[in-house]
């Protein structure tokens, strides 16, 4: 039924979330932690990343009628590479380009998840998919600080960068879930 659609939905807004939202949040930590610049520098690149994400968001119905459903697909990828890249290639360059590109990445997938969400459900259950889908954004958020400061103490580092890795992990894991779940039900998701 309409719940083995939404639930994934809602599984990879989380863990998306989790992964993006820790790094955009705490970019002040990556900027500090390798002596990138300062806290304009660290506005720079938040400014950088929403304008992406606003130009992204605004293209949506043009992308959606290109890639259809497989649009998170290249999200996923973008927001996992783009996290590993800042942790192999530490520099202000970098984070300008990736902070633009997941910020484009983000608001791409996130519309999705909205859109998404309503399209999957009966007409009479759209208020709840969409409230569910919020749900799982605002959840994501709460583990954040708890395990960024764990990983940073299992690590003894004190380096945000060092951490990384296991958020481009977990956008690995959503990206190979995502092609496995978007071949297995291609039929269904051309309706």
């Amino acid at each position: 039924g309409w719940a083995n659609r939404l639930i994934p939905i809602l599984f990879a807004f989380f863990f998306v979330s989790l992964a993006y939202m820790t790094v955009n949040t705490y970019i002040d930590l990556y900027v500090s932690g390798n002596q990138l610049g300062d806290a304009a520098f660290t506005g720079l690149l938040a400014s950088v990343g929403t304008i992406c994400s606003f130009v992204a968001c605004s293209a949506f119905g043009f992308t959606y009628g290109k890639l259809k459903t497989w649009i998170t697909v290249p999200a996923y990828a973008l927001i996992g590479a783009g996290i590993l890249a800042l942790y192999l290639a530490p520099g202000r360059g970098t984070a300008l380009v990736v902070c633009g590109v997941m910020g484009a990445a983000w608001g791409t997938a996130y519309t999705y998840w909205f859109f998404r969400s309503t399209v999957v459900v009966p007409e009479n259950m759209v208020g709840t998919a969409t409230g569910l889908v919020t749900t799982a954004n605002s959840l994501s958020y709460f583990p954040m600080p708890y395990l960024l400061t764990f990983l940073m103490s299992a690590l003894g580092t004190e380096n945000f960068a060092a951490i990384l890795p296991v958020y481009a992990g977990i956008m690995a894991v959503v990206f190979a879930l995502a092609l496995v779940y978007k071949i297995a039900n291609r039929k269904v998701d051309a309706e």
